[in-house]
């Protein structure tokens, strides 16, 4: 278990404004207002009006900084409907940190609205959300409210419990599904016969949502001459409960993350959770106001191509004849479009980049605030892919995968979702059959 999880009581407005060496206010000022991102906004484009745009969003966090608006159920619902996805500010000029703005905000409406686990959960959290006479936003709150208990039930490993909140299935058949690897067998290190380079792996949500990346992970290190530890405790990189609005156990599980990495002698961070990189890379710092890790810390995709561009994958790659989409993970940018350029070298893949306004969808919170949106956003991305012939959808964000595999599930559509490196590791290995059973023939559905 974790150590001393106790909230701290103070979550009062000045200490948000206050985290980040810039204040709230001055962040938001950057935005001019031209409107780029309403063409790549994935909500908005779903919902079509103004309040779902991130300029609108950032409008809003400014009068809430400055005291023109007061915490509100409205306010809350309009805050929520947000991916966090950073589409918006890979296009935007002035640079403006939307999602961190967002971020903020939410813990201040988490804890005005007492939502946020400090004190016992409001009285609409008990709604019959199935009524017909429920308020969206009263139905938004009692939703987040609910979210943040159910992962509170499990601070150690929050993600199994939010998932069993999605489904509808106990937590614990989430945790031991059928082929995910004995975390007894798991190797503690990657030993390659000349390692070039050592770093530390972190898992993160990966060995719950996508049990069987270990394995092609594993593969590309050794092969690679990565030599990899794996840390001997980590937790939960604390972004779930900060989406939702909870900084204090984002900033303790962060804290027992750097605790476990500190005595590792490593050059870097390796994760396989974009989520988890902005978590452990920036948020920790820029939001929560910690030291973070000495060393950097990339998302497997950024691994992957700087071990590319360093001659030190394998070559050459055998085929891989398919046509797939490839949806970059969010909140990287433009730093993801190192991957295409890897999934264009392997003979005969075709890979489809999705447009910038495809969410990928990656967020428990937003799934369990507002599932509707959310599924409306699966369909949509579906929907692009089997339009365009693909016989999969690549990704390389875990939880993204997961949610975009369960609505494939659901809706009997006949499309694969498959991680990257499971792709890399499929080309270096030369494994025809393993193509076979990846790529379906008859793609849709």
């Amino acid at each position: 278990m974790l150590r001393g999880l106790k909230l701290p009581q103070d979550h009062s407005r000045e200490q948000m404004v206050t985290w980040h060496r810039k204040p709230l206010k001055d962040l938001v000022s950057q935005c001019f207002r031209c409107g780029l991102c309403r063409a790549v906004c994935p909500v908005f484009l779903q919902d079509g009006r103004e309040p779902a745009v991130a300029r609108a969003k950032l409008q809003l966090v400014a009068a809430l900084s400055g005291g023109d608006l007061q915490p509100s159920e409205r306010l809350a619902h309009l805050l929520s409907r947000c991916l966090a996805c950073g589409a918006c500010e890979a296009v935007c000029p002035a640079d403006v940190a939307v999602t961190e703005a967002v971020l903020r905000a939410r813990c201040e409406l988490a804890a005005a609205l007492k939502l946020d686990g400090t004190e016992p959960a409001p009285a609409n959290a008990a709604l019959n959300l199935d009524r017909p006479d429920t308020k969206p936003e009263d139905a938004a709150l009692a939703r987040w409210a609910r979210y943040l208990q159910v992962l509170h039930s499990r601070p150690e490993r929050p993600l199994s419990a939010a998932l069993a909140l999605l489904s509808g299935r106990p937590a614990e058949d989430l945790s031991h599904r059928a082929d995910h690897p004995d975390a007894a067998g798991l190797p503690r290190t990657i030993e390659p016969a000349r390692a070039r380079m050592q770093v530390a792996y972190f898992p993160g949500c990966a060995d719950l949502l996508w049990p069987q990346l270990w394995q092609p992970i594993f593969a590309l290190f050794r092969s690679s001459g990565v030599r990899a530890v794996l840390p001997a405790q980590s937790f939960c990189c604390g972004y779930p409960f900060l989406e939702a609005g909870d900084p204090a156990m984002a900033r303790q599980l962060a804290n027992e993350n750097i605790r476990a990495f500190e005595r590792l002698e490593i050059e870097a961070i390796v994760t396989g959770c974009s989520a988890g990189q902005r978590m452990l890379d920036r948020y920790i710092g820029e939001i929560l106001g910690l030291t973070g890790f000495p060393v950097p810390i990339y998302e497997l995709g950024e691994f992957l191509k700087r071990l590319a561009r360093e001659g030190a994958l394998p070559k050459p790659w055998a085929p891989v004849s398919a046509r797939v989409g490839y949806l970059p993970p969010q909140g990287l940018g433009r730093s993801a479009d190192g991957a295409v350029e890897l999934l264009k070298q392997v003979p005969d893949l075709e890979p489809v980049l999705l447009s910038d306004d495809q969410g990928c969808g990656g967020s428990l919170f937003l799934a369990a605030v507002h599932p509707e949106l959310h599924e409306q956003i699966m369909k949509r991305t579906v929907e692009a892919v089997t339009d365009r012939g693909c016989q999969a959808l690549v990704a390389h964000n875990p939880l993204s995968m997961y949610l975009l595999d369960r609505y494939l599930e659901q809706h009997q559509a006949n499309l694969r979702v498959v991680h990257l490196a499971e792709v890399l590791a499929m080309a270096c290995a030369g494994g025809e059959t393993a193509v076979r059973e990846t790529f379906p023939e008859n793609p849709g559905g």
